[in-house]
């Protein structure tokens, strides 16, 4: 696969780049004066002279095709990380957009790694400091590139990767991946809020058609729990693929819900409505109920148990 897909790169290249190529060899050659024939050995020094320079010139951009990044690869569950991946597929520069990802990356130098033993080996770290687990299997897989062929083969092999990870540790896959052109128009409000262009993608996504929801309410919230909302929500995403179902094992039962508003208010609790929501870069349960005298509101964290906000509102019997 990779012997087709450096074919694709170089057929893709080749055009523009040697055009650009023969336009910097030429610029060299015109400061080449034409000498008279007799004098053939200046002649001979000046042709080596444009000969080196074209040689430089060819070498100099063999190095900037070896470094500039063919695809951007991101990973996200709560550690964010970008991998630039140049034509050979060799990383040449890691972003690391939060704490959990500067934790899960480490001392490792991933730089000049393939980009299938870097994926596994970030992936491994995830599991092992506890990121995802059993209970936390939410992932996000963003492949950026503007050769859409080649993205599409990056991604469906990274997506294969990724599973054989998740087999590895058997952990039932939870995977969001999607694909986008390098510098899309997901990249100012991604660099706004310091996170990748896949995630600023998905967000856009859920709060698109949505005026209850706001973009910053979801910066620093696990992939997991948006896709547990989106999940709870029925929310149809138009450009990303799901594989998978995100474990629930991790949020309050109606049960349990049931036990904090009933101990909170001392009120026996038989009937109440709630919502699962997004407020404040958290799952949130908004609870309502009456027990004849007054109306309890309640905004619970949907995996503590903490009672964020509550209000009672007596009822008026003199009217």
């Amino acid at each position: 696969m990779k012997e087709q897909l450096k074919k694709d790169i170089y057929h893709q290249l080749s055009v523009e780049e040697s055009k650009m190529l023969k336009q910097s060899i030429m610029e060299d050659v015109e400061f080449v004066n034409v000498l008279p024939k007799e004098d053939k050995r200046v002649y001979k020094t000046s042709w080596r002279m444009a000969t080196s320079l074209a040689l430089c010139a060819i070498f100099i951009f063999s190095v900037i095709l070896n470094m500039r990044p063919m695809a951007v690869v991101a990973i996200d569950v709560n550690p964010a990380i970008e991998l630039k991946v140049n034509k050979k597929e060799r990383v040449t520069e890691v972003i690391l957009h939060n704490e959990q990802a500067q934790v899960v990356v480490g001392d490792m130098d991933l730089k000049h790694v393939d980009i299938e033993v870097a994926i596994h080996a970030i992936i491994g770290k995830m599991f092992q400091q506890g990121y995802l687990t059993n209970t936390k299997n939410t992932m996000l897989l963003t492949v950026q590139s503007d050769d859409t062929k080649y993205r599409k083969q990056l991604k469906d092999m990274l997506v294969r990767d990724i599973e054989t990870s998740y087999q590895m540790y058997d952990t039932p896959i939870a995977l969001l991946s999607q694909e986008l052109n390098m510098h899309s128009h997901y990249q100012s409000v991604a660099q706004q809020y310091n996170i990748s262009e896949g995630k600023a993608s998905l967000i856009m996504e859920i709060i698109e058609g949505n005026e209850n929801y706001q973009f910053e309410n979801f910066v620093k919230m696990s992939i997991q729990d948006i896709q547990t909302l989106v999940h709870y929500k029925n929310i149809a995403y138009q450009s990303i693929t799901a594989q998978g179902v995100e474990s629930h094992d991790g949020y309050l039962t109606i049960d349990e819900l049931k036990k904090i508003v009933s101990n909170h208010s001392n009120t026996t609790v038989i009937d109440f409505e709630y919502e699962l929501e997004c407020d404040d870069n958290r799952l949130v349960y908004e609870v309502e109920f009456t027990d004849g005298l007054a109306e309890y509101d309640y905004e619970i964290n949907a995996i503590s148990g903490e009672v964020i906000k509550f209000a009672v509102e007596l009822y008026d019997f003199d009217d």
